[in-house]
């Protein structure tokens, strides 16, 4: 068994730990998933910071118990501009619980930490990072054993330049221009920002990753008057992160219930914002479907309405012929709290058909199903218990239509 813990902020860890799970059939988690592991192949991907570890990396090495004593275990670190000794710094951490590390690889990516640098994006940049991870895995499929490089009292020094060491960074955030559509709270790997009114509030376990500030969709967001007008990154690895974010379960089930009308409201897409939006109607729990809300009120069970941060550009064309389906509702028959939030632990896929303005998030093919159409231009299809997909008809003449290729 493979398990490769993850930490990313903007993507880069991210995509360099999806790139070596796909090779060594591992499973990605957060690092937020701490507990015991007895996986023979363990893998720690993560940015270097100041020439050492980010906070949460530190706390997770901290709190693992790792049982298998005789386990392989490799760190990869992304970096932009140096990459110190870090694996110095896991590697004693772990000798702490009797295990060692391996093998450790560093691998340059974009640089995308606005207060010292200009986003060095390209394509010359991308294939020499992904020949790196292609040498990476090649040694890790064979078990390669590397020499660990120790973590010096010079990296020590720089590294407590790291600004989250000597203040509360969330302080020194300023929005200005907010659309709400909530993508800076989903991408923030340490679940630092909350929403109030539909804007976020920074709290005080910031990493300076920096995922907020580029992944804002009105570059609303910026950091102590040093990123105001410089260049945002951008990549797909930003919708995924959200996914490895996630805390939940999967262990939400569905009914549909004929006897209940359907919602009357009616879900748009909001093209500049990324997301799905409504009028009117405001249920007070969710479960989240990568981004996407779907709207839960706590006291029926009864599913609203969708609504939130949902981007587009990798959304997936195809030829789709929408289900029938008899007005409903969806009801989900786990208790949930007001206020709660579930999140589906798979990921979904959305198919668009720009002919006919209909999408399919989830499964195209779903054996044994049942469709409702529980809001006035959404269906959901639920087979054995489990929400298999949500249907949704948009105008083909609407915006999102019309940027769609």
């Amino acid at each position: 068994m493979a398990v490769i813990y993850c930490f990313s902020g903007t993507g880069n860890s991210l995509y360099a730990a999806n790139k070596i799970s796909a090779e060594i059939n591992a499973e990605v988690v957060n690092m937020k998933s701490v507990g015991e592991c007895d996986a023979d192949v363990i893998g720690i991907v993560f940015p270097v910071y100041f020439w050492g570890l980010p906070k949460t990396v530190e706390r997770f090495l901290g709190d693992i118990r790792i049982t298998n004593k005789n386990a392989y275990i490799f760190a990869v670190i992304t970096y932009g501009g140096l990459a110190g000794g870090a694996d110095g710094a896991v590697d004693v951490l772990l000798k702490k619980q009797g295990v060692k590390l391996s093998y450790s690889a560093k691998v340059r990516m974009v640089r995308n930490y606005l207060p010292e640098f200009k986003v060095n994006d390209s394509k010359a940049l991308w294939e020499k990072t992904d020949r790196r991870l292609d040498h990476v895995i090649s040694d890790i499929k064979r078990r390669a054993v590397s020499k660990i490089a120790p973590y010096t009292a010079f990296n020590k020094t720089l590294h407590q330049n790291y600004p989250p060491l000597k203040t509360d960074c969330g302080k020194l955030f300023t929005v200005n221009g907010c659309r709400h559509c909530n993508a800076c709270a989903y991408v923030c790997p340490n679940g630092n920002i909350t929403l109030e009114n539909g804007s976020p509030k920074f709290g005080s376990n910031c990493e300076l990753c920096f995922g907020c500030v580029h992944i804002c969709p009105a570059g609303a967001i910026d950091y102590n008057n040093k990123t105001q007008g410089k260049k945002r990154y951008k990549n797909v690895m930003q919708y995924e992160i959200h996914q490895l974010n996630a805390r939940g379960f999967n262990r939400t089930r569905f009914e549909i219930d004929y006897t209940k009308p359907r919602n009357i409201l009616t879900v748009e897409y909001v093209a500049d914002e990324y997301s799905f939006t409504y009028e009117g109607g405001y249920p007070d729990s969710s479960v989240m479907i990568n981004c996407l809300e779907l709207g839960i009120n706590s006291e029926t069970g009864i599913a609203e309405q969708i609504s939130g941060y949902h981007a587009y550009p990798i959304w997936k064309s195809a030829s789709l012929t929408p289900p029938e389906a008899k007005d409903g509702a969806l009801v989900m028959l786990d208790k949930i709290e007001s206020g709660v939030t579930y999140q589906m632990k798979d990921n979904v896929t959305t198919y668009y058909d720009k002919s006919n303005g209909w999408l399919c998030i989830g499964a195209l093919d779903c054996d044994n199903a049942e469709y409702v159409r529980f809001s006035e231009n959404c269906i959901a299809a639920v087979g054995d218990g489990k929400l298999a997909a949500i249907w949704v008809s948009l105008p083909t003449d609407c915006e999102i239509m019309k940027r769609l290729k």
